[in-house]
């Protein structure tokens, strides 16, 4: 492809390209209550932003993220669910399903044998509000029917039938699917009316009202069925778990029937009110009838109980179904519970009891079984995972597993340590998040022993949560004063002695960028150029010149030199660079070519020419969305040639090579590879950083590491095809 028109003279085309390799996603989990589904499949999937990511237990770490939704995702929903434990042995396909704060309805696919995903549909029109809740099962082998509450207030049953529900929306779901030759469907609802409603429906999505259960005294914020326990050859009995913000579970009994001569499916309006605690109403589902009563009231929790769960069912010889009794609780308290009948009483009790009451602001907002029931896993409050096993032999003993961590709002900076043995990122969350690439020993430049009251531990393994958040409290020692708003941007030159920073501004003033002395702390230059914001800054690699660019489309070179009594600082050379606000630059590391990327979607290419002058050199083709983050890697120092990595607002990351002299000779630039949509961000890249090339080894992969507004902090590796 030829320069455009008026562009300086510079190669543009296809290269032969690179290999790129995604080794690490780092996210934190959407805090919304029914945000997680722990499928039949064995993998778990979450909301990130606005991304649906799957991470496996077994391996500890995320492997993917689905990019299509256009909001946060609120809600997921594995198909076939834990307790289709007939249709999902042996199968090849899974289904998820996931909702979003717009009110839209996505349907993913994965083949279990290959993992390779796809996205299947949207379901049009679901709801005008954001979707709260799944409640969903296989009706067949290859038929599913699943139900979706909204705050909008209505009821959605796969798209058959729509249940208005009053004002008072709904924030809860359970479908259950009653034995052959019924094969009539249950539903149930609870939400901001302190009421569990009852529906009875079959196979063709038509639901009316049954009954409606009364006895908590706010929000029912979790229900699930357990499967039909088989009492006799006849005879099978239901159970129904439900957990409130009034501290309390409560386990409903439906104890089946035979219809009585002319009993019919809607019962007259006065057997809707539940009389009592113990003997609650009665309903008819198909030939069955059901009579409701209060098996049990378990208090334990100090706070919202935000979920319940059965034990999923297992699979006995002969295809026989047998449901544990054995239910997993999860509470604001920062406690996960399960709960049993005692053997001799037969009394609900709580026998194993994890979490704790710790420093963590706020707990859990959900608890979930692993499909065989081994491991329990709770999502919290700052989007953090905790996972339990029981590694027991003849009693039980539930250790803490190693899960996947990350932010849980914007991801804004991010760095690698100078031994590149770690990443280390910021974000709107206020948590600032270590992510190693081994164990260590928090010894040489970036141990934790230089931070006060900091224990020095030796991890051989990555750290479970619980010890992430005891042992990563980074106490403050110094506060820099002198900027009139908040900062923006802030960089350090590479040999750790200067640090400068800007702050969000409107005027010239306030635009000017402040250089402060690693180690005293002291102000010791003030730079001014700029009428706005100062977007970002970066040293060249030998110290000698700071760049910034800014809202107000002009970048700037500074010459930088130390001296006994200081900082020396002088303005080398001004340039409106862009037509739009410039979001990003970023220094050639063998020499004094930079790039700058914008709002405008270009990428330019420039040179300091005789320590005075900048000279543009090069002008990438447009980009699709405007340009975010630039990060320059070198390659060959002989011939200049090195990788420039570009972001977009859009998520999507693009490699580019440049190579050439510059001065003598007119530089070449080349797009190596553009990356799988699957494998980017979702949302705008704010940040891109090279890891430093391991010395030892010539034939290494690169690194690239990238954060972004999806919440989400990658990984590339980078391999010469």
């Amino acid at each position: 492809m030829s320069p455009a028109a008026g562009e300086p003279a510079g190669a543009h085309g296809e290269g032969k390209g690179v290999e790129v390799e995604r080794v690490f996603i780092g996210a934190g989990c959407n805090r919304v209550v029914n945000n997680v589904s722990w499928g039949a499949c064995g993998l778990v999937a979450f909301g990130a932003q606005n991304a649906v990511a799957l991470f496996s237990p077994l391996r500890g770490e995320i492997v993917t993220t689905l990019p299509g939704h256009k909001a946060a995702v609120n809600c997921t929903l594995w198909l076939p669910t834990k307790k289709d434990v007939l249709q999902a042995r042996s199968r090849e396909t899974h289904y998820l399903l996931s909702g979003s704060a717009d009110g839209a309805i996505m349907v993913w696919k994965i083949g279990s044998g290959k993992g390779e995903w796809a996205h299947v549909l949207q379901l049009p029109g679901m709801h005008k509000k954001g979707v709260t809740c799944f409640g969903g099962r296989m009706v067949s082998d290859t038929a599913s029917i699943f139900a979706s509450t909204s705050s909008d207030g209505r009821c959605q049953v796969s798209c058959l039938h729509s249940l208005s529900v009053g004002s008072k929306p709904m924030v809860s779901l359970s479908l259950v699917l009653l034995p052959e030759p019924d094969s009539h469907l249950i539903l149930a609802m609870g939400g901001l009316d302190h009421k569990i409603h009852i529906y009875c429906g079959d196979k063709s999505g038509k639901f009316i009202k049954a009954c409606e259960l009364k006895g908590h005294s706010d929000w029912i914020r979790s229900l699930d069925f357990s499967f039909p326990v088989m009492m006799s050859s006849e005879k099978h009995n239901l159970f129904l778990v439900s957990s409130s913000q009034d501290r309390t579970i409560r386990i409903w009994k439906m104890a089946s029937g035979a219809v009585t001569s002319g009993s019919t499916m809607q019962l007259p309006e006065g057997n809707i009110e539940m009389t009592s605690y113990i003997e609650g109403p009665l309903f008819v589902a198909g030939n069955t009838s059901y009579q409701v009563s209060l098996e049990s009231l378990l208090v334990g929790h100090e706070d919202w109980v935000y979920s319940v769960e059965w034990q999923p069912p297992t699979l006995l010889p002969g295809d026989e179904t047998h449901q544990p009794m054995s239910i997993l609780s999860a509470s604001m308290d920062k406690m996960m519970m399960i709960w049993r009948p005692e053997k001799n009483t037969g009394l609900w009790i709580n026998s194993v009891t994890v979490g704790e009451l710790s420093h963590s602001a706020l707990g859990f907002y959900g608890g979930h079984w692993q499909p065989d029931g081994k491991s329990i896993l709770a999502h919290g409050y700052g989007g953090s995972f905790h996972m339990w096993r029981d590694v027991g032999l003849d009693s039980e003993n539930w250790k803490p597993q190693i899960v996947p961590s990350g932010h849980f709002a914007p991801v804004s900076d991010l760095t690698w340590a100078r031994s590149g043995q770690y990443l280390l990122s910021v974000s709107h969350d206020q948590a600032r998040m270590k992510e190693s690439s081994g164990s260590t020993s928090n010894d040489g430049p970036d141990s934790m022993e230089t931070i006060p009251d900091a224990v020095p531990t030796v991890f051989t393994e990555p750290p479970v949560e619980d010890q992430l958040a005891w042992n990563t409290l980074w106490p403050e020692s110094h506060k820099l004063y002198g900027h009139g708003n908040e900062l923006f941007s802030i960089c350090c030159d590479y040999e750790g002695k200067l640090v400068a920073s800007s702050c969000k501004a409107q005027s010239a003033p306030v635009a000017e960028i402040w250089l402060w002395e690693v180690g005293t702390w002291k102000a010791v230059g003030r730079l001014q150029s700029h009428n706005l914001t100062v977007t970002q800054m970066e040293f060249s690699h030998d110290n000698t010149f700071l760049l910034s660019v800014s809202r107000d489309r002009h970048l700037s070179i500074f010459s930088i030199r130390k001296t006994e009594d200081g900082v020396e600082h002088q303005l080398v050379a001004k340039h409106e660079a862009h037509k739009r606000i410039i979001w990003a630059c970023s220094w050639n590391p063998f020499g004094y070519e930079f790039a700058t990327g914008s709002r405008d979607k270009t990428v330019k290419i420039w040179c300091v020419k005789d320590a005075s002058s900048v000279k543009l050199l090069a002008t990438l083709p447009q980009f699709r969305d405007s340009v975010t983050a630039l990060a320059w890697m070198g390659r060959d120092r002989a011939s200049n040639a090195g990788i420039l990595a570009v972001a977009m607002d859009n998520g999507l990351i693009e490699l580019w090579s440049v190579a050439g002299e510059g001065h003598s000779s007119p530089i070449s630039t080349v797009c190596l590879h553009k990356f799988d949509p699957l494998l980017c961000h979702v949302s705008t890249v704010h940040c891109l950083r090279w890891r430093r090339p391991d010395s030892s080894d010539e034939k290494s992969a690169h690194e690239l590491a990238s954060s972004g507004a999806d919440h989400c902090v990658r990984v590339f590796e980078i391999h010469d095809k």
